[in-house]
């Protein structure tokens, strides 16, 4: 197996962590913020979700997600971020 072609979508989180892809803009629809340094937040869309614990039919893939910025894991397959669901703290009402 060549390795260099392995991503996170070959992955499937565990327990509570959630895959994420963060958004780097700064509309979504009807909901702004402002992005700057020195926020606490991030929004990114759901990629991937685990089948246990807090996010089990909570989250789903697809959504759009606030979470702390900096209680995050980053892998080297790419800018996808691992986030553990009590780090989640808003899921954008549809």
């Amino acid at each position: 197996m060549d390795i260099s072609k392995i991503k996170i979508t070959d992955f499937n989180p565990l327990w509570d962590n959630v895959f994420v892809k963060p958004i780097k803009i700064e509309k979504i629809g009807e909901w702004e913020r402002s992005v700057q340094e020195e926020d606490k937040t991030e929004l990114g869309e759901v990629i991937s979700v685990g089948q246990e614990g807090l996010v089990k039919g909570y989250i789903k893939v697809g959504d759009i997600v606030m979470f702390n910025k900096y209680s995050t894991t980053s892998t080297d397959l790419g800018e996808e971020l691992i986030v553990r669901a009590e780090d989640i703290v808003a899921v954008r009402g549809k």
